[in-house]
């Protein structure tokens, strides 16, 4: 059985012809980055922070996880989960739909929620949820497809994930008087994670500039066929 993230790049790499556009990852860490805020980058076990008390503990809000569902949302994403997989023609030998275990531990047959927050989750569980709430989203292949193509993931993120049902129902009076600040707190997010990529390349290059070093000085310490196998294919122990 596919992950739904192998559906989801079979969806838009070969149906809408994306490529290699439409592996999802950097959509998700983008959104995720913005969700989980600057305390708990990227963090699974996220919590929304709404302040603290006198004793500067934190006080929570309805958001949990990697990409802060609250309970409605994550619901709605198990629901949409089970549909992703009917949409895939997922089904056992006796016929009946297959879905991945983990599931029945979310909702059960009635889509009842089972479980009391997205932390109770792995990870990896709370990415296919995400995606899959995002790909069954009414009105939203198209804001995908742009997303992927241009890299630009704030009106996807505002509309389908933020937005709740805004792709097909329209934003809430509530939602609307919020929105321009919801976008700058997303550019702010993006420009923030772009930074980070940059220090993390950073830091890898000087990594790999460590290991070139040691390779050269002290040959003898590594294995000379390993090493020639990784500057073959790799050309990162090679000193220019």
């Amino acid at each position: 059985m596919k992950t739904i993230r192998q559906l989801f790049i079979d969806k838009f790499s070969e149906l809408q012809g994306l490529g290699d556009k439409a592996d999802p990852q950097e959509m998700m860490n983008t959104m995720s980055w913005h969700e989980t805020g600057p305390n708990q980058r990227l963090n699974p076990k996220a919590v929304q922070i709404l302040g603290y008390d006198d004793e500067k503990n934190i006080i929570e809000g309805e958001g949990k996880g990697k990409y802060q569902f609250e309970k409605p949302a994550l619901k709605d994403a198990a629901r949409l989960l089970k549909m992703t997989y009917r949409d895939a023609g997922s089904k056992d030998d006796k016929g009946e739909w297959k879905y991945p275990d983990w599931i029945h531990k979310v909702v059960d047959e009635d889509g009842n929620l089972l479980i009391d927050d997205a932390r109770e989750l792995t990870e990896e569980q709370q990415d296919e949820l995400f995606l899959s709430n995002l790909m069954m989203k009414k009105k939203s292949d198209v804001d995908i497809i742009k997303a992927l193509d241009e890299g630009d993931y704030k009106n996807l993120w505002l509309v389908h994930h933020w937005g709740g049902s805004a792709g097909s129902k329209g934003f809430t009076d509530k939602q609307i008087k919020q929105v321009s600040e919801r976008e700058t707190a997303f550019d702010e997010s993006v420009g923030s994670y772009k930074q980070f990529k940059v220090e993390m390349e950073k830091q890898q290059r000087q990594q790999y500039a460590g290991m070139n070093q040691v390779m050269n000085d002290n040959p003898l310490q590594a294995d000379k066929e390993v090493v020639k196998e990784l500057q073959d294919h790799c050309g990162v122990l090679t000193l220019m």
